[in-house]
């Protein structure tokens, strides 16, 4: 939950450096504090995206009561 609000923290950052004059101490103030709070989540983005995916509702486990899908029968999916 950190990664991902530091994540959002660090977009919005760099969203709000973009109108702002080019070189100006203001710009390079939000670009670099967005840059640094943001760089944690991008280079974690795989691992906290595996997580979050297992703790949402709806997650493929969910669906096959906690077997994988390989070696199922024709027939025995779950629109059958």
């Amino acid at each position: 939950m950190a990664l991902g609000a530091a994540g959002l923290a660090g977009a919005v950052l760099l969203a709000a450096s973009v109108p702002m004059p080019a070189r100006s101490l203001m710009h390079d103030l939000t670009y670099g504090t967005g840059a640094l709070a943001s760089a944690p989540a991008v280079l974690a983005y795989p691992v906290w995206l595996i997580v979050l995916s297992y703790r949402l509702p709806g997650h493929l486990a969910d669906h096959t009561g906690g077997r994988s899908q390989r070696g199922r029968t024709k027939g025995s999916g779950l629109n059958a």
